[in-house]
């Protein structure tokens, strides 16, 4: 009784070493076929030939077959420089999800076009800047002629109407005649006002 059990103890090991054995067989094919596909679809996607990947890694061309066969794998080194050639991550290419790894191929582009959007906004600030300064030397302008040319001209016009009212209108248009004075006074006044407001505005 006890020889039959010790036979079967030994059978039952036998039997977990072949079934990891065969686990283990099953995970590394699986792990050439998951490599070789993303291998070849890689290099299909970039359009370049076996002969062309092997020679950009310092390999043969039968190393790729086979890697894209599921026959062999490849060493650490070779992994690497296979990794650096498709942009990817080692363990991208083993079937891996790796977060860490962030694809810049573009970033290169995007600065540029970074950089000629800024020098497009500093080019329409240098123009705002222009413009503003103009539209101060106007508004300048308009305050110096009000002030030496305008309101003088205003003023003697009404001196000289209130004196030819004086001389020729009878009373009663000449109380007309000082009202609408009074009132172009006041026009003035509003006008110049208007403009000082909107000079301390610009």
């Amino acid at each position: 009784m006890h020889a039959e059990e010790k036979y079967t103890g030994k059978e039952n090991v036998t039997v977990n070493k072949m079934q990891k054995r065969k686990q283990q067989t099953e995970k590394v094919q699986l792990l050439r076929e998951t490599f070789g596909t993303n291998i070849r679809s890689l290099r299909e996607e970039a359009g370049i030939t076996q002969k062309k990947l092997a020679a950009s890694i310092g390999a043969s061309k039968t190393s790729i077959s086979l890697y894209e066969s599921f026959q062999r794998m490849p060493s650490p080194d070779t992994l690497v420089s296979l990794a650096r050639v498709f942009h990817k991550s080692t363990d991208s290419l083993l079937g891996r999800n790796d977060k860490r790894w962030i694809d810049v191929s573009g970033l290169k582009e995007d600065v540029s076009g970074l950089k000629k959007e800024v020098s497009e906004l500093r080019t329409d600030v240098d123009q705002l800047k222009e413009d503003s300064a103009s539209m101060r030397e106007t508004l300048t302008r308009v305050a110096v002629t009000q002030e030496n040319i305008v309101l003088p001209c205003l003023s003697a016009l009404a001196e000289g109407h209130a004196h030819l009212a004086e001389t020729l209108a009878p009373k009663d248009r000449v109380d007309n005649l000082e009202n609408d004075m009074v009132f172009m006074k006041t026009v003035v006044s509003s006008l110049a006002d208007r403009l000082s407001k909107l000079e301390k505005a610009q």
